[in-house]
């Protein structure tokens, strides 16, 4: 047989092609090569003599009927979609052209292909449109979704899929296509977007980051192995009855924390070196994401009865296959996460069989002299933003600063950073916002720091990333927990674990930003101070100490967190250097030199500014707080002043820092 298989590049399709492909079918892969779009997934079939790769977008109509007519497939496999949840929130027009219009697009040429087939080609053709579970929404604590449960989608993504199941099955009815549709269950397995729950599990752990899950972790999918999916889709296309839905689920019932914490034992037992086991320690609560629902489940019984398929793998030996494939296969995820594979093999053969239309060949490279060079500085009115602004006025580099404050872009907003950046035209952007409510961030702040500090980010990195631009966030020593005991300062390689909400959420950002963004620069900061807080706009301990020593005369301050104290004129020369000079992508640790407790920073504060007040240290829990703070969070600076010059310690900068404000002893 001929096979045609949209989204072929994906996880589920290059599992299908792989599958058809070592079958010895003739297979024509059609992706776009998008964000979740590898041909590396393909493995040996993509340079197999029985296979084609054709990159080309199911929304574009010319081309589809192109690669229909030179491929001539017996049957349509339409797995080409927009499917991450968290995505269609953010950018739910994206689901719509793409899932919905796509598919319409593609069921027209197939109609009209179909109709032009001779009698016995047109009465053997087959379109298999899949789709997914959530399309029927959510279920109570018992019962399974049949192919005749009414659809209740919750999402624009699940909202996407009934949409374009409705056209597949309307096609059918009124144009004869020979249509048949299938619902899956929750995949995982190789070659799954890092992204996904699973994968985001295996690789936090591996690196020591925070294991996030949503909510209370209760929400219950039932799992299916990819492969094992990819052998019922096979079976469909081949013997599939025209009309018919068909639910592929995969007998395996597991809430998220259940799944995460199967992943950290097989952690345990595959990394047993491992310095962050045991892993489930990494397990951290986020916000749960809108309209999250809350369980699913198939009923599978027609795929048994007229195929005789059944799921091969249960989920504990899946989970373990696939933690194998991801510590195996390190080369395929970081080229993802380092920001994709070459572009000429990702041209695929479209680049030789079917020429590929200026603007659609990949992304061009872009050159821009420093003059035009436009950097979009985020947080402008922050201690940080503020002062990267007046370095840049200083310095009079040649390159235009556009600050944007929050009466431009709520980076709160749901949906907003992705809408305004798509419309603003620059090369650089500095992030340099954030939502530092420590303490109100443990109960009625949480979701706002989630918000700012984790989905904005990658709503920011993601823009960077379809841009080209740069993108530079600054980050926090609160994704550290320290150890009081601890005397070594904190490298970027060290694992991560931060003991709060805050901590959490910054954590999570840094993710996803590195995720998201080829490019992506994060610049770790701690126990900042600078002049636009001193003005009042957000306050920085300096000033508190100086204004309490003044008004109490005796002060009590914490002896057992021990930190980084850094001006923010020190982090903005940094951030001007790598504007003009340009860096590496990664992780910096960007504080002044040395180290303290908040009691030696007090006291350093009161003595240089004159005040007449006594300090006397306290233990943390004299000062107690919602919030658990890192008891040792010093930054290992070695990296950063290697690359851009010596970091000077925190007593110099408080000196300049006091002198300048006029408050420096005489």
């Amino acid at each position: 047989m001929r096979f045609l298989v949209t989204g072929g590049a994906g996880f589920i399709g290059s599992c299908v092609v792989r599958r058809l492909v070592a079958a010895g079918e003739e297979v024509a892969t059609v992706d776009a090569l998008t964000y979740a779009g590898h041909p590396e997934s393909l493995g040996e079939a993509l340079d197999a003599p029985n296979h084609e790769l054709w990159r080309t977008d199911v929304r574009d109509a010319d081309a589809v009927r192109r690669v229909l007519a030179e491929t001539r497939p017996n049957a349509v496999i339409h797995l080409a979609a927009e499917s991450h949840v968290d995505r269609s929130i953010d950018s739910p027009m994206d689901f719509v052209t793409t899932n919905v219009q796509g598919t319409v697009v593609l069921l027209q040429a197939a109609t009209a292909y179909w109709h032009g087939l001779g009698a016995r080609a047109r009465e053997a053709f087959r379109f298999l449109h899949v789709s997914t579970d959530e399309v029927y929404g959510s279920l109570g604590s018992s019962g399974a979704f049949t192919e005749t449960t009414p659809y209740r989608p919750n999402s624009p993504y699940s909202a996407s899929k009934a949409a374009s199941d409705h056209f597949a099955r309307a096609w059918r009815r009124t144009f004869g296509l020979p249509v048949m549709t299938s619902h899956c269950s929750n995949n995982y397995g190789p070659c799954q977007m890092p992204e996904k729950l699973i994968p985001v599990a295996i690789l936090a752990a591996l690196e020591g980051r925070p294991i996030p899950v949503y909510g209370d972790g209760g929400n219950v999918r039932d799992w299916l192995f990819v492969e094992d999916h990819a052998r019922a889709l096979d079976l469909i296309a081949r013997a599939g009855e025209p009309g018919r839905v068909y639910n592929v689920g995969g007998d395996a019932e597991a809430a998220n924390i259940d799944v995460v914490r199967t992943v950290c034992r097989w952690m345990d037992e595959l990394v047993p070196d491992s310095p962050h086991r045991p892993h489930a320690g990494l397990v951290t609560f986020v916000a749960d994401r809108p309209g999250h629902d809350r369980r699913y489940a198939l009923d599978s019984s027609l795929m048994r009865r007229e195929f005789g398929w059944r799921p091969t793998l249960g989920l504990h030996e899946g989970i373990g296959r696939t933690v194998r494939w991801y510590l195996e296969n390190r080369w395929w995820w970081q080229g993802i996460r380092e920001g994709g594979f070459e572009d000429r093999r990702r041209q695929g053969r479209a680049q030789r069989r079917q020429p590929v239309r200026d603007g659609e060949a990949g992304r061009p490279e872009v050159h821009r002299s420093m003059r035009s060079m436009k950097v979009l500085l985020l947080g402008p009115n922050g201690q940080l933003g503020h002062d990267v602004l007046r370095a840049h006025a200083q310095a009079g580099e040649p390159f235009e600063m556009l600050p944007l404050g929050r009466d431009r872009l709520d980076v709160a907003a749901p949906g907003a950073v992705g809408r305004i950046l798509r419309g603003l035209d620059f090369d650089i952007l500095v992030n340099a916002t954030a939502c530092n409510l420590v303490d109100r961030a443990e109960d009625e702040a949480a979701a706002l720091a989630f918000a700012v500090n984790a989905h904005a980010v990658r709503d920011m990195a993601q823009a960077c990333a379809a841009k080209r631009a740069r993108f530079i966030h600054v980050g926090t020593d609160y994704v550290f927990g320290g150890d009081a005991t601890r005397r070594r300062p904190l490298r970027e390689d060290d694992p991560i674990a931060p003991v709060n909400v805050y901590g959490a959420s910054k954590a999570m950002g840094e993710t996803l930003a590195r995720l998201a963004c080829e490019d992506a620069v994060i610049l770790r900061v701690a126990s900042l101070f600078g002049t636009a807080g001193a003005s009042g706009k957000g306050g920085n301990f300096v000033e508190t100490m100086i204004r309490a020593g003044r008004e109490r005369g005796a002060l009590r301050v914490v002896a057992d967190q021990t930190m980084s104290p850094t001006a923010t004129a020190d982090v903005a020369r940094v951030v001007l250097r790598m504007l003009t000079d340009g860096c590496e992508a990664g992780l910096y640790h960007v504080v002044n030199g040395g180290s303290a407790t908040w009691f030696d920073f007090a006291g350093e504060i009161i003595r240089l500014a004159k005040v007449a007040a006594t300090v006397t240290p306290c233990p943390s829990e004299g000062y107690p707080t919602r919030a658990v703070r890192p008891r040792y969070s010093v930054l290992d600076n070695t990296r950063i002043s290697a690359a851009f010059g010596a970091m000077p310690p925190w007593q110099d900068a408080l000196e300049r820092y006091l002198r300048a404000k006029g408050g420096r002893r005489a």
